[in-house]
């Protein structure tokens, strides 16, 4: 079964704009919930990743609210905003009664303030008695050798790059990879490829990866560039 997961607008770009792994600007990565599925009467704790041209960022604020999935259907779970930043979603028990055809989903909208920017993202909440997990990365290969921050790449060349996670994502699964230490043409692929930048310089390196139900993980490098 294919579950929601958080929404991402991605803008097709042409010409010389900057494609979103380009990281011009500041950006929500991700919502993580963990865990990725509630059960009646449990909980999840929602987390967000956000970057920018100078790396991981940590918001000025941020503002979690649930809204309506579809329209004229009431949200029913509770939503707390913790002192750490992130947020407790809980899940009723027993579920109230929905409209034929709706689904067993709260959606929590985001709203990011980092400096002179303000982001949104919506993540949603799937209410079932499905035991489930973030799946971990357990690989992410720069060339031929393991990601670790502080790693060094050439100037204009170009580089193979995989992550692989535990468990293996299936069919459903999408990738979002980011980079300021160079370009990645097919930055919704798995593997891609990374054309170091070309001027030296630090930079960072970000993969996002959906599992398709409703798991996340990601992980971020710092890369020198010389």
């Amino acid at each position: 079964m294919r579950w929601p997961f958080a929404l991402v607008v991605v803008v097709a770009s042409c010409g010389d704009f900057p494609t979103p792994a380009e990281l011009t600007k500041p950006t929500i990565l991700a919502v993580v919930a963990d865990p990725p599925l509630v059960a009646e009467g449990e909980s999840t704790t929602l987390n967000v990743v956000v970057a920018g041209p100078d790396g991981p960022m940590a918001p000025d604020a941020l503002d979690w609210v649930l809204i309506e999935t579809l329209p004229g259907v009431p949200v029913f779970g509770a939503l707390v905003a913790n002192d750490d930043g992130t947020a407790t979603y809980t899940a009723p028990d027993p579920l109230p009664e929905r409209p034929q055809g709706a689904p067993p989903v709260d959606s929590v909208q985001l709203t990011v303030t980092v400096g002179d920017e303000t982001l949104t993202s919506i993540k949603a909440v799937v209410v079932t008695d499905v035991p489930a997990a973030n799946p971990a990365i357990t690989s992410l290969i720069v060339g031929e050798a393991e990601a670790e921050d502080g790693m060094h790449v050439a100037s204009d060349v170009v580089y193979p790059i995989e992550v692989e996670l535990d468990p293996a994502p299936g069919e459903d699964a999408t990738y979002a990879w980011y980079s300021t230490a160079g370009a990645i043409e097919q930055y919704q692929s798995n593997p891609a490829e990374l054309v170091g930048a070309e001027e030296a310089g630090d930079g960072w390196l970000f993969v996002v990866v959906r599992d398709g139900r409703g798991g996340v993980a990601w992980r971020g490098v710092e890369v020198i560039v010389e």
